[in-house]
């Protein structure tokens, strides 16, 4: 996350010096950025599409999502035989498709391989050492970074009948498609909202500027190349605050479906019959007057305890960006860190300057909340101490 952090900021500063004092539109930027965090995180692969690499696979991943979108936009889409023989574009998602799966299932051949020759060169040096300490052993196998795939494959090598190739494709497109569009519409609409701000953003460089300053006091919180470490970020709280009202502004997802299981009473006399389907608009439920004071502001202090407009947990389904229950999104942890990150990172160097006002970016609220097309921004590099420290 760090590196792909750093690329971004230099792609930035790159792009923003070519446009000069113009704005430019950032969102095929964050796109790409968090496209090669999950594509590390969860293949082991670098795709480096921040650097115009493997385009082939990048855009089939796009054209993949939309074409996805579309088909839930639109029913008739849904019948497979309509879709991928009667429209040319049904023919060209099929091409896409096993593109994706083609690269994806000869990542995992590929480390598989790698890993049972591991496997074997361990269990030859054991049977050659009976001395050998398996407690080190297993500190060393904790300290590899592995990825989410390697875990997998982990799982399939212990039971290859139950957990196939085939399965770990499906959980590795399943995090690829999920991880990276949700993250980086986040990213944008936070960006937007703090352009908007400049009192907000100054808050943020404040609080970035001294958990960097302590960091040089205190070696334990210190990365020696420059990179963001967990205590880093957790001591940023007011940077997740602004995260998580932009959330509740605009939520990656504005929408959820559930089915009700029983017979469901939700207001004195409205029952929702057992067996129906039931979508709930999260985009509208998170602003919601009875719940949010000035529901269409961006007030970050919300979601700061001991703040005058800290909010609390009235109603717990009330702020639900990563939706709630058993159903609810496996990576929102890896999303919360991932977005402080690129943000801690950009706004450490960067002044934010929005080219459209609040409301006046134009919406596709399809299966993500996507903006129509463009987000403009002015990057201006930042002059004080901190940053040239950096």
């Amino acid at each position: 996350m760090n590196e792909q952090a750093n690329i971004l900021s230099n792609v930035i500063m790159k792009k923003q010096s070519e446009a000069g004092e113009k704005f430019i539109n950032i969102v095929p930027m964050i796109t790409n950025a968090t496209l090669d965090v999950i594509s590390e995180t969860a293949m082991g692969v670098k795709i480096q599409s921040q650097l115009n690499k493997n385009r082939e696979y990048v855009d089939a991943v796009t054209r993949v999502s939309m074409a996805l979108m579309k088909r839930i936009l639109f029913p008739w889409l849904q019948i497979d035989f309509i879709f991928f023989n009667l429209f040319a574009e049904g023919r060209e998602n099929r091409k896409d498709i096993a593109l994706v799966h083609q690269l994806t299932m000869k990542v995992i051949q590929e480390r598989k391989k790698v890993m049972i020759e591991s496997r074997n060169e361990t269990s030859n040096v054991n049977n050659e050492n009976v001395n050998h300490d398996d407690d080190d052993d297993g500190d060393r196998r904790r300290n590899r970074r592995l990825a989410f795939m390697d875990l997998l494959i982990e799982q399939h090598l212990n039971d290859p009948d139950n957990f196939t190739e085939s399965d770990i494709r499906e959980e590795v497109d399943t995090f690829m498609f999920e991880g990276h569009d949700t993250t980086a519409m986040s990213l944008i609409w936070t960006l937007h909202l703090l352009g908007n701000y400049p009192e907000i953003q100054d808050r943020i460089h404040k609080e970035i500027d001294e958990v960097r300053q302590q960091s040089f006091n205190d070696d334990d919180n210190f990365d020696g190349n420059g990179y963001w470490t967990s205590n880093q970020l957790r001591k940023m709280k007011f940077l997740e605050a602004c995260i998580k009202e932009s959330l509740r502004l605009y939520p990656s997802v504005p929408f959820i479906s559930r089915n009700t299981h029983d017979d469901t009473e939700i207001e004195p006399g409205c029952i929702i019959p057992k067996g129906i389907s039931v979508i709930l608009l999260l985009y509208f439920i998170q602003r919601d007057p009875k719940y949010f004071e000035q529901p269409d502001r961006f007030i970050p202090d919300r979601f700061v305890e001991g703040s005058e407009h800290y909010c609390g947990r009235v109603n717990p389904f009330s702020y639900v960006p990563f939706s709630a229950g058993p159903r609810n999104c496996i990576g929102q942890k890896f999303a919360l860190q991932e977005e402080k990150i690129m943000l801690a990172t950009l706004l450490s160097k960067y002044r934010v300057e929005s080219g459209d006002n609040v409301g006046d970016v134009a919406i596709n609220a399809a299966l993500i909340l996507r903006p129509k097309s463009s987000v403009n921004l002015r990057f201006i590099r930042r002059d004080d101490k901190m940053t040239k420290m950096m």
